[in-house]
């Protein structure tokens, strides 16, 4: 591991801890997650529908297979969350798709 990755990790576990996440927080994320996998889908479906309903958001997708992407992409990111995995490799998909990086250590104010 190297410095940046352990500095990483402490920025992870300084933000769960700001956000009062602990190992009990951690475990009850995970035991909803069966109740979150059933029900999630039929609430996008729902959202999405209503996004369709919507001009001024359904331009926003330029097809059907855009908005079924971006289904997909939700469905991910919400099993990511429950999960509750929430580690180096976590941190950097999520950046990824934010558009930021984790600061280096000294980068923080």
């Amino acid at each position: 591991m190297t410095s940046n990755d352990n500095t990483t990790e402490q920025l992870l576990s300084e933000r769960l801890s700001f956000m009062d996440i602990d190992d009990k927080t951690l475990a009850n994320i995970r035991s909803l997650s069966s109740v979150f996998k059933q029900e999630l889908p039929k609430v996008l479906d729902s959202f999405y529908r209503k996004m369709r309903a919507v001009p001024q958001v359904s331009r926003l997708f330029a097809s059907e297979k855009h908005i079924e992407h971006a289904k997909e992409a939700q469905l991910r990111h919400w099993d990511e969350i429950i999960s509750a995995n929430y580690n180096r490799q976590y941190a950097a998909r999520e950046c990824r798709v934010l558009g930021y990086f984790l600061p280096a250590r000294d980068e923080r104010s």
